[in-house]
């Protein structure tokens, strides 16, 4: 609110008063039209104050959350944290008691899981069938400018650990101080000891749900210096070097890995379960569950893969120092608790902590070779097919018993009650099994595991029939409760602000792993078509509900639901064909390599598509890609490199919108 408005603010008041004591229609129309420029001028204002605010949390997604809170007035409402938490039949009121029995629950997570695991008959190092790494790791000496590149990657935030740096202020003088960074990282690499002060976690419990009474009811939040993720990256770089150099990691581990993702890990599980189907099999799909596997992670057990792996002598004794001796506490509603010391898991919110859970669960394909495994971190899907459903239920229960010793000589608690098994396709168990009651039960450590029509795996609902009802009826109920945020905020923010908050709200929703959901019904796809216009004509603000919607499309250079599968499919296909792709994507397609075709008829097929029997098995991607290829032009598939590839699809996409 400038000072012109305020003024303006005030002469609008005068002509009001000035209107309703003299009752002349000649002072009213004065108001009225004062009033009415005075409320565009004031719209336009708000408009580009919010964008202002908007353009300046740019990258900061809890920054721009704030922002939209307060226009849509959330911004004042307050959380009112709990002052009294029950432990058994004790009442605490206390604030630094509150902090100290949080801070006591999250540690002993983890070393109370384990404590709960059945010994097992076999040691770890029993399954590390391979070979011992004859190659040894080396961390190579870091460098100012190293230091400096890492940090300026750093995403920018406010909050600070126990040394009450945040990253923002790390990040800005970083220029001055990366050289003595650089000498104490370098002269921890060379002595194998990670420096205390940056073992030190804040961790800050934040509510789930249920009784806010009960600790058990929050999650930790753990909050690691500026500084330890700095020296975390850089010993990251060189442990994933030299994994990648060796090729340590099974084809099996999609999560957190370079150019891996989690569309390739249920690529490869919607390949099986069809190709089974197809071959007319019985198939099966088992969820395991692990309870806080990141927290009950054995440090032993640990250092010494890291060595059979060939991380050895001072990287293995820098990484043992980095494990070793760790400390956190907990800030509840402004109140400190003691300190007390992790002996168990890997540090939560840190750089190296995934990585080294990777390295932890990289051998667990190894002990059932006829199950297929795909593991993303923590989460393990497990597929087995057979023509005989007595075979096949025999094989996996069998082969779960070996898993089950896995899991016992890793000290990993295996959720029972949270794991559970999918019967995919539509083929019926035969009659002769009926008549002698057959009950389908899968076992593990004599528990049944629960069979289920549906499961939530890597953010992807998937059944039994393949049909992705399920996860389209969960897309459109978030992307509805996005709309009604858009449609609240269209007369408060400008265009361009709309376009991004589609990109942060609506987008994603209809963009996550769509290459495997995309070929769902055309009926399923219409449904999100549908919420998908409601959203560009909020952005756009036409007043009409029933407008034609491709030249908004067309005008914010925006892609139909059913227009981003294919986009999707097509970069997949052109990266496998460049090879972009890492080694497990490998088996995903074929390439033509028939010599014999005449040179100037080559460009027709790239890829061979097998053959098939069921609808399932044609919309996988070994099917419909080969054929979404063929249907591009030249100059899209020759393009010379990805970024072209997508500018031009996406304008032989938006010409189609032109020409309907």
């Amino acid at each position: 609110m400038t000072f012109g408005l305020a003024k303006s603010c005030a002469v609008k008041s005068e002509l009001f008063k000035a209107s309703k004591e003299t009752k002349s229609v000649e002072a009213k129309n004065k108001y009225v039209i004062y009033r009415n420029r005075l409320q565009k001028l004031l719209n336009k204002a708000e408009k580009d104050f919010y964008r202002k605010r908007l353009a300046e949390c740019h990258g900061d997604q809890k920054g721009s959350w704030k922002v939209i809170n307060a226009i849509l007035n959330k911004g004042n409402r307050i959380t009112n944290a709990c002052n009294e938490f029950k432990s058994g039949d004790e009442v605490i009121t206390d604030g630094k008691a509150i902090s100290n029995k949080f801070n006591n629950y999250f540690v002993n997570i983890g070393k109370t899981l384990a404590e709960k695991i059945q010994p097992s008959k076999t040691t770890f190092l029993e399954y590390m069938n391979n070979p011992t790494n004859a190659n040894s790791c080396g961390f190579e000496l870091t460098t100012k400018y190293e230091i400096i590149k890492i940090t300026k990657g750093l995403k920018n935030c406010d909050s600070s650990g126990f040394d009450e740096i945040p990253t923002s202020i790390v990040k800005s003088t970083i220029d001055f101080i990366a050289e003595p960074l650089a000498a104490i990282i370098n002269s921890s690499i060379s002595s194998g000891n990670f420096p205390d002060k940056m073992k030190v976690a804040k961790v800050c419990p934040v509510y789930k749900a249920g009784d806010k009474g009960e600790f058990t009811n929050y999650r930790p939040i753990s909050i690691l210096t500026t500084f330890s993720k700095i020296f975390e990256k850089i010993i990251a770089i060189r442990l994933t070097s030299f994994i990648d150099k060796n090729n340590i990691f099974s084809n099996s581990q999609f999560g957190f890995r370079k150019n891996h993702s989690a569309y390739m890990s249920l690529m490869k599980l919607y390949d099986k379960i069809t190709q089974a189907i197809d071959n007319n099999e019985y198939c099966i799909g088992i969820f395991i569950d692990l309870s806080k596997a990141f927290d009950t992670l054995n440090h032993d057990i640990l250092l010494k893969k890291l060595e059979f792996y060939g991380i050895r002598d001072l990287p293995n004794l820098l990484l043992k120092s980095y494990l070793m001796n760790r400390k956190q506490y907990v800030l509840f509603n402004n109140i400190t608790s003691t300190r007390e010391c992790i002996n168990c898991g890997v540090p939560q919110g840190s750089i190296l902590g995934p990585l080294l859970f990777l390295i932890y669960v990289n051998d667990m394909p190894n002990i059932c070779r006829k199950l297929l495994f795909m593991l993303f971190a923590d989460d393990t899907s497990i597929l087995y097919s057979n023509s005989d459903i007595m075979q096949l239920m025999n094989t996996i229960n069998s082969e779960l018993i070996n898993l089950s010793d896995w899991f016992k000589a890793n000290r990993l608690s295996l959720n029972i009650q949270k794991t559970s098994f999918i019967m995919f396709g539509y083929k019926k168990v035969p009659a002769i099994y009926n008549s002698h009651d057959f009950n389908l039960c899968i076992r593990i450590d004599n528990e049944n595991i629960s069979r289920v029509d549906y499961t939530k795996f890597l953010g992807v609902i998937i059944d039994n029939k393949l049909t992705w009802q399920r996860h389209v009826d969960y897309i459109a109920l978030k992307i509805s409760k996005s709309l009604s945020v858009l449609s609240r905020l269209k007369y408060k923010l400008p265009k361009s602000c709309l376009l991004t908050l589609y990109y942060c709200l609506v987008y994603p929703q209809l963009n996550y792993c769509t290459i495997i959901w995309g070929c769902a019904s055309k009926t399923l796809i219409n449904k999100l078509l549908l919420l998908q216009k409601r959203a560009v004509r909020i952005i756009d603000t036409v007043s009409y509900w029933k407008c034609h919607t491709d030249p908004i499309f067309i005008k914010y250079n925006l892609l139909k639901i059913m227009d981003i599968y294919l986009l999707s499919c097509l970069i997949f296909l052109y990266k496998f064909k460049f090879k972009l792709l890492p080694e497990v994507c490998s088996t995903m397609l074929t390439q033509n390599v028939n010599t014999n075709i005449p040179y100037s008829f080559r460009h027709v097929h790239n890829f061979d598509i097998p053959s098939y029997r069921t609808s399932l098995r044609e919309k996988c991607i070994k099917i419909r890609g080969p054929k979404y290829w063929d249907s591009i032009s030249d100059d899209i598939k020759n393009a010379d490199s990805l970024s072209m590839f997508k500018s031009r699809l996406r304008n032989m996409i938006t010409d189609k919108y032109r020409l309907t």
